[in-house]
């Protein structure tokens, strides 16, 4: 029974994939939501309601019995970014970064606000095997890290643990509790690694308005760039890194749909990169009754 159980609860998870959120635009939302529940089997979420309430139910059930990847990821920025920061495209704006390149790994989630900050998910259903490793980058770009887990992995979790590296636990309620704040690491930062952490456009924008580098050709420009920026010290690099990727633009669109977006979806509304005509087709989609 319990096997069973897990099964139609695996299901039912597959509402919170980035493939299920994408089709939501492009695909009949009654339709697919309701096959997917359907296959859950027995689990029982009701029926004839906006598709935005089925999600908060399916959401609710398995923040109780299923708490998987997304379910961490959702309360990091429900309760992390979004009950803290703002997401205008004004200079106090605070950016959160998916599957963000940090050397050979990516990080589950970084935030771009006074500080960088990260947030490494392990949920129980994860083994510890990548953690060491993954650590030891975000210790190259990172001022703040964070291991977020489950109660029952603290002290495995802790084991071995560097002494900058917070964890925060998710408890039993969804809420993200700190068991240990981390602490400052900023002056250790890779220069090199904060260095490609941004993007082409950006560093030629830093090059220009920063440094007063001149020249007309972009890879003249880049080159220029990192002589002057690999002087800096690592604070004032980090600096640096952290105003200019929490100025990327948010498109009006889908700052619409994160605004109306259910809270079981909040992660995926902010997170996943769709077309503008995406982010405008899934708001109506959320009120469709099925």
């Amino acid at each position: 029974m319990e096997n069973a159980m897990s099964a139609r609860l695996n299901k039912l998870a597959e509402l919170f994939s980035a493939a299920s959120f994408r089709d939501l635009a492009v695909v009949d939302s009654p339709a697919f939501v309701r096959a997917i529940v359907d296959d859950a089997g027995k689990v029982n979420l009701g029926r004839r309601m906006k598709v935005r309430l089925m999600f908060d139910r399916a959401y609710e059930l398995l923040l109780e019995h299923y708490r998987f990847e997304y379910i961490y990821k959702n309360a990091i920025t429900q309760q992390l970014l979004l009950n803290k920061h703002t997401l205008d495209n004004g200079p106090l704006a605070a950016r959160l970064l998916t599957e963000f390149v940090v050397g050979e790994v990516r990080a589950d989630i970084a935030v771009m606000n006074g500080t960088s900050t990260v947030y490494e998910v392990k949920s129980s259903y994860d083994t510890l095997n990548r953690l060491p490793n993954q650590l030891r980058w975000y210790s190259k770009l990172f001022d703040h890290i964070n291991v977020v887990t489950a109660d029952e992995m603290v002290d495995d979790v802790l084991r071995g643990l560097p002494d900058y590296v917070g964890v925060l636990v998710l408890n039993h309620q969804g809420q993200i509790e700190e068991r240990v704040p981390a602490k400052s690491n900023k002056a250790n930062l890779d220069l090199r690694i904060a260095f490609l952490a941004m993007r082409e456009r950006e560093l030629i924008a830093i090059a220009r308005q920063r440094f007063g580098i001149e020249e007309s050709q972009d890879s003249v420009v880049l080159a220029a760039c990192w002589e002057s920026f690999k002087a800096l010290a690592p604070e004032e690099a980090h600096g640096i890194m952290v105003e200019t990727l929490r100025q990327r633009a948010i498109h009006p669109a889908q700052i619409k749909l994160i605004e109306s977006a259910p809270g079981s979806l909040k992660h995926h509304s902010i997170a996943k990169i769709m077309n503008i005509g995406h982010w405008r087709a899934l708001v109506p989609q959320l009120d469709v009754v099925i």
